[in-house]
């Protein structure tokens, strides 16, 4: 871990000539590698790692239906704006000309972006549909890892304590 987070350095050090033209970016990206020696200092990771273990059954059904969400929608928009001349990229192409090529918007429109506002009016309706069950969709996993958070507090603080006690005890 330790070599990966240095060696980009000093190889562009000792050989500028070698790499002109070479972007070692993808390298320098190996720094991050350090954060994993943080879990010896810092517990979260693992407490992190123990409330996702046990809620991968959940969350494994929520990525799923996500992932449901995100084909169903493609596929209701493809049908819907793959003959709408508003929908033209910089290239020309139809963002909705297949369903694979659907993906990609209604994959924006989930995550709450919208970045197309020209549909027709049913694709406006369908697209306000997708923006409520997305909220829905994020929600859950992040609703799920809240209360296990709380529930590593409460088993580790105990309930009988209040949060003032809590809080004195820090």
């Amino acid at each position: 871990v330790d070599l990966a987070a240095v060696l980009p350095f000093y190889v562009s050090l000792v050989s500028p000539a070698i790499l002109v033209g070479f972007n070692i970016s993808f390298i320098r990206a190996l720094r991050l590698l350090r954060m994993l020696k943080m879990e010896s200092y810092v517990k979260v990771f693992t407490v992190f790692d123990d409330i996702l273990a046990n809620n991968k059954d959940v969350l494994t059904v929520t990525g799923f239906a996500a992932v449901v969400l995100w084909i169903f929608f493609a596929s209701v928009l493809h049908f819907l704006e793959k003959d709408n001349p508003k929908m033209i990229g910089p290239r020309g192409e139809n963002y909705y000309q297949d369903i694979p090529s659907a993906m990609w918007p209604t994959l924006l429109n989930l995550c709450g972006e919208v970045p197309l506002a020209d549909y027709t009016p049913i694709g406006k309706v369908i697209s306000g549909i997708m923006g409520v069950l997305a909220v829905g969709s994020f929600a859950i996993p992040i609703g799920i890892l809240g209360a296990g958070f709380e529930e590593w507090v409460s088993e580790r603080y105990g309930d009988e304590q209040d949060e003032e006690e809590v809080i004195k005890t820090e």
